[in-house]
């Protein structure tokens, strides 16, 4: 038998300090400091986390609001201002037109044929274009009833007669009148029904006549004849007028 089977080893101490006793961790748990304990730690981040967050007091928003509107309100006043002391000042400055009656104008008539000429050109560059036709060959050789001539010549005198209608219907002047404040009728009458029948019936009687029959016997007795038939005037700016 032998004799070391029923030794048995023990500490001197119990646990030599390794085994602390039951009480013993529950007295340290309990005494031990709140920064040293994870759980008690734990507890006290949860419980601040949930407190309602420190709000602003009611007052001090509104008070930054009011100013706000009344910073906005004020300028918008500003604004409505300016805008009625321009539109006052407008109003005193505006000035009408004077038209006084006048007979047709010499240079404006100049300037008009050269537009109607330079309008033709094109028209018959294109119409020589499509019809490929000889222009130089049919004036050098001319036919019997000289067709290409009263062609050419028709052609011009359509021209100027859409020229002056589409000019005075839509704007109440041609270019050359514009250029020298000439125009058919006051503004107010370019607005009637009326106008633009008139307008037609006094260029065709200025285009029937040769466009300078009656525009030379008007300027040489200062009297428009025209009008008179169709009621319709030229008119001059002369000034203008408060």
């Amino acid at each position: 038998m032998d004799p070391f089977e029923e030794f048995e080893f023990k500490p001197i101490t119990d646990g030599l300090g390794f085994h602390p006793k039951p009480n013993t961790a529950k007295k340290t748990e309990r005494n031990e400091p709140s920064g040293l304990n994870p759980r008690r730690n734990k507890l006290d981040f949860v419980e601040k986390i949930s407190e309602p967050l420190p709000r602003k007091k009611p007052g001090f928003n509104n008070s930054n609001a009011s100013l706000d509107q009344s910073v906005t309100s004020q300028a918008v006043d500003d604004i409505l201002q300016t805008l009625h002391r321009q539109k006052s000042a407008a109003a005193e400055t505006k000035k009408d037109n004077v038209w006084t009656l006048c007979t047709p104008h010499w240079a404006s008539m100049i300037l008009d044929t050269l537009l109607v000429t330079a309008s033709f050109l094109m028209c018959l560059i294109a119409v020589l274009f499509i019809t490929q036709v000889d222009l130089v060959r049919n004036l050098t050789h001319p036919d019997q009833q000289n067709f290409v001539i009263i062609s050419l010549a028709g052609l011009y005198v359509t021209v100027a007669f859409i020229y002056m209608i589409f000019y005075r219907v839509f704007l109440g002047h041609t270019p050359g009148e514009w250029a020298y404040e000439i125009r058919l009728g006051k503004p107010e009458a370019q607005d009637s029904a009326s106008y633009a029948g008139r307008v037609l019936v006094r260029q065709l009687f200025v285009t029937l006549t040769g466009f300078v029959v009656f525009p030379l016997i008007s300027m040489l007795f200062s009297k428009d004849y025209l009008a008179e038939i169709t009621n319709l005037n030229l008119f001059e700016k002369t000034g203008s007028q408060v």
